[in-house]
């Protein structure tokens, strides 16, 4: 991702005599995922007690200057890989701009921002599904899938239905057979349904 920002700093900097200001980007996680901001006057307020915060990462420094100026600066997508909760936020940033002032004293501002990370929609492909099944008397075929990004550990939920019916689970298989990938199978008997689409007595 890219932070980008405003500052007056590096002409401040200059102003008292540096010739530069160093920039330094901190990325933190919030361990339960669920933390929402204070908003003071237009800015957002430091987190606060970062005990409950982990840095993500080294930090990263860039250097400017009145020749080259900076305002942006690229953070690997790879530090933000906890979703949030829904409405809340689960990183911060830290952006603080040093310098040293002609009189050899450390100046310093720091400025923060905050990531709400959304999980990737789940999606599920259907195998082995004839595109026109025909069954002749009990004749069954079973309908496979594979369901990617579903993490079944954080409150997720599978239903499968059948023309309108929820399928009980002890009727179909749907097990985690790689990394946030789930495939389940179902055996459907199309005798077994009534023409209105409800089970058969």
């Amino acid at each position: 991702m890219v932070l980008n920002w405003s500052s007056n700093l590096t002409d401040y900097a200059h102003e008292l005599g540096s010739d530069g200001v160093v920039y330094t980007i901190r990325v933190y996680h919030k361990q339960d995922n669920d933390y929402t901001p204070l908003l003071l006057d237009g800015y957002y307020a430091a987190p606060g007690d970062l005990t409950e915060w982990e840095q993500v990462g080294n930090e990263i420094t860039r250097t400017a200057s009145i020749e080259a100026p900076l305002s942006a600066c690229t953070i690997p997508g790879s530090r933000f890989t906890q979703a949030s909760t829904i409405g809340k936020y689960s990183y911060a940033i830290s952006l603080t701009g040093t310098f040293r002032n002609s009189d050899g004293e450390t100046v310093s501002r720091t400025a923060w921002a905050f990531v709400s990370v959304k999980e990737r929609p789940a999606v599920v492909t259907i195998h082995n599904l004839p595109m026109r099944p025909v069954c002749v008397g009990d004749e069954a075929f079973t309908m496979r899938w594979a369901v990617d990004n579903y993490d079944g550990s954080d409150g997720c939920e599978f239903i499968l239905k059948v023309a309108g019916q929820v399928i009980d689970p002890a009727d179909y298989t749907f097990e985690n057979t790689a990394p946030d990938v789930y495939t389940g199978s179902y055996t459907l008997r199309p005798m077994d349904w009534g023409s209105d689409g409800a089970l058969k007595e």
